[in-house]
C-alpha cells in the first residue's frame, strides 16, 4: 500500500512548533578530546562537550514527548468524528455505566471487608508500623535494622490486606457480574477504537503527527549515540592521560635514583 504523506502545510506547522528541530548526530567530541597530557584546556573542553551532548539528549527527549502529545491530540480529534455515530454513542454509554457499576460494587466489597477481624487486624498493624517508622525517622539517629524491620512489617500487613481484598472480590457475585460487564464493554469499545486507528493512517493531521514522532524518535536515538561516543572518548582520554602521567612519574623516580648513585660514587 502506498504510504500516505502529510500535506506540506501540516508538516510546516509541526516544524514551527519545533518538533523537527535538528539534533546533530555528531557532537563536537572530536574537537574536545585532549591531544595529549600536556594539552591545555583539554579537560574543560571535554566536560563542555559532554554537557552539550547531555543537553541535546534532554532536548530530543522533550521533542519525543511533545510529538507524542500531538499525535494523541490528533487521534482524539479524529475520534470525535466517530463519537457522533449511534453505535459509538451507545457503546460509550454502556462502557461508562459498566465502569460506574464496577466501581460501586468494588467499594461495597471493601466496605464489608472492614468488618472482617483479620482485615481489621492487618490495617491496625500497618497503621501502628507506619507510626513507629515515622517515630524512628524523627528520633535523629535510627538504627538501619530497626527501619528495615518496621518497613517489612508495613509491607507484610499491606500484602495481607491485598490478599483479603482479592479473595473477597473473587467471591462476591455482584462484583463478578459487574466486572464481567466492564470487560465486555471494554472489548466492544476496543473494536470500535480500531476504526479510529485505521482512519489515522490516512488522516492528514494524524499522518503529520506520526511523521513528527518518528523523526523525533530518530533524533533521540542519534543524540543518545552521540552522548555514548562522547562518554567513551572522554573515558579513553582520561585513561591515556593517567597512563602518561604514571609513566612520567616512574621515569622521574628512575632518573632521580640513578643520578643520586653516580654522585655518591664521585
Amino acid at each position: 500500500m502506498t504510504a500516505v504523506r502529510a500535506p506540506r502545510s501540516l508538516v510546516a506547522a509541526f516544524l514551527a512548533a519545533g518538533l523537527f528541530a535538528a539534533v546533530p548526530a555528531v557532537t563536537r567530541a572530536q574537537q574536545a578530546i585532549p591531544r595529549g597530557p600536556g594539552s591545555s584546556g583539554g579537560s574543560s573542553g571535554t566536560n563542555s562537550a559532554m554537557a552539550d551532548s547531555r543537553k541535546q539528549v534532554n532536548a530530543a527527549q522533550q521533542q519525543v514527548v511533545d510529538a507524542q502529545k500531538n499525535l494523541t491530540a490528533a487521534k482524539k480529534k479524529l475520534e470525535t468524528q466517530f463519537l457522533v455515530k449511534p453505535e459509538w454513542n451507545k457503546t460509550k454509554q454502556s462502557l461508562d455505566r459498566a465502569r460506574l457499576d464496577e466501581d460501586r460494587t468494588r467499594n461495597a466489597v471493601l466496605a464489608a471487608l472492614e468488618k472482617n477481624p483479620q482485615y481489621k487486624a492487618a490495617r491496625t498493624g500497618q497503621e501502628a508500623a507506619r507510626k513507629k517508622y515515622q517515630e524512628l525517622q524523627s528520633s535523629g539517629k535510627p538504627k538501619p535494622e530497626d527501619l528495615d524491620r518496621t518497613a517489612q512489617e508495613i509491607q507484610t500487613h499491606g500484602l495481607t490486606m491485598k490478599a483479603l481484598e482479592k479473595e473477597a472480590m473473587e467471591n462476591d457475585p455482584k462484583y463478578l457480574e459487574a466486572k464481567a460487564r466492564l470487560t465486555q464493554a471494554q472489548s466492544e469499545m476496543a473494536a470500535l477504537q480500531s476504526q479510529v486507528d485505521q482512519a489515522a493512517h490516512t488522516d492528514p493531521e494524524c499522518v503529520a503527527a506520526q511523521q513528527a514522532l518518528d523523526q523525533a524518535t530518530q533524533q533521540l536515538d542519534q543524540a543518545k549515540q552521540s552522548l555514548a561516543q562522547q562518554a567513551k572518548a572522554d573515558s579513553d582520554a582520561r585513561a591515556a592521560a593517567a597512563k602518561a602521567k604514571s609513566q612520567q612519574s616512574s621515569q622521574g623516580r628512575q632518573g632521580s635514583s640513578g643520578g643520586g648513585g653516580r654522585g655518591y660514587g664521585r
